[in-house]
């Protein structure tokens, strides 16, 4: 009798898991994901523009999508904000070694659009061109 409960507890976590995860795939902009393979491909495809301002910044300008299936204009900001800077900071932790986006990035500004939010994130760091991965 332990074993089938133990069962039925193992399969009902893995369909929860599962649907959660289908969840979170459309939460990003279908078109960008077609024929795309890593995550780092797919967040390329999400930076609207990237620049060195000076020695020690450089700006990041990324693109976030809201959840699936809200209706509140401010849980569609909020996500599409906060998936914008996932990005950024993603984009910006395989584009630099040794720099920690979280404690040397800050957002400069928010913009908001009918489908989606633009974060400018802005990373300083002492000589951060040496710092590039290419």
């Amino acid at each position: 009798m332990k074993k089938i409960f133990i069962i039925i507890i193992a399969l009902c976590l893995f369909m929860a898991c599962e649907d959660k995860s289908k969840k979170e795939a459309e939460t990003i902009d279908p078109a960008i994901l077609e024929g795309q393979g890593t995550d780092i491909e797919v967040v390329r495809k999400l930076i609207v523009k990237e620049k060195l301002m000076s020695a020690n910044e450089y700006l990041i300008i990324c693109r976030g999508y809201p959840k699936a299936g809200l209706t509140n204009q401010m849980q569609i900001n909020a996500t599409a904000q906060e998936a914008a800077l996932l990005n950024a900071q993603f984009y910006a932790k395989q584009k630099f070694r040794g720099v920690d986006p979280v404690r040397k990035g800050s957002v400069v500004k928010f913009e908001y659009d009918d489908r989606s939010a633009i974060v400018h994130y802005l990373i300083t760091y002492p000589n951060i061109k040496k710092m590039m991965n290419e």
